[in-house]
């Protein structure tokens, strides 16, 4: 037998198997795709204390860790029917007709996930302390930070995000977290920010500058 033809049935071999020399059925491809998904689900065991918070910020970003701050953007969409400021209604459709969404904040928080007790006793707790930075609109029209605002999903301030829909935006240093008010602040230092307005200080105007500085 010539070497080309053994060299030949070699690489065939090599072929058969190799998963990589193989079509891919789309049953296997999505019984892969259910293994990531398992991997990057929230799974808890009964003694665990998860709160809401962690949850729903695990669901924006599931790979989230102990200690770590992170930055969010929550975006309340057009069915919302919370009270958030003192736009009027025409100013409110004109700004959904521009943005697509009612309204938008910031919220920078620090994830806990820590594991406590021994034995049968060993549980889980997972938690993420955050604060909601976003600009209002107040009577006067005059545009102003809302008081940095507890994320809660439960308690007083419940309301304001039951239907806020988060999107990941950025992993934060410590200091950029302690420093956020002051930063949020810098931004209606500006003379042209203290006045509300639909085409160029609006809500969405504040996060894209805000989001911006934080590092």
């Amino acid at each position: 037998m010539k070497f080309s033809s053994i060299f030949s049935l070699f690489l065939a071999g090599l072929a058969a198997a190799s998963p990589l020399g193989q079509p891919q059925s789309s049953e296997d491809i999505a019984v892969r795709e259910a293994d990531i998904e398992f991997d990057n689900a929230l799974v808890a065991r009964a003694d665990d204390k998860i709160t809401p918070e962690y949850t729903k910020v695990h669901a924006a970003k599931s790979t989230i860790a102990n200690g770590k701050y992170y930055a969010f953007t929550i975006k309340w969409p057009l069915s919302d029917s919370t009270a958030i400021d003192s736009e009027t209604p025409a100013e409110l459709q004109e700004l959904q007709q521009k943005l697509g969404f009612k309204h938008i904040g910031v919220i920078l928080g620090k994830v806990k996930d820590v594991e406590t007790g021994k034995g049968k006793n060993k549980h889980a707790e997972k938690d993420f302390t955050g604060q909601l930075f976003h600009l209002i609109k107040k009577t006067d029209g005059s545009a102003e930070l809302d008081s940095p605002k507890n994320y809660k999903l439960s308690g007083q301030t419940a309301g304001l995000f039951k239907n806020g829909q988060l999107t990941f935006l950025k992993e934060i240093s410590a200091k950029t977290y302690t420093d956020a008010k002051k930063t949020a602040e810098n931004y209606f230092a500006t003379p042209d920010h203290q006045k509300y307005s639909v085409d160029d200080n609006n809500c969405d105007s504040f996060v894209k500058v805000f989001s911006a500085e934080l590092k």
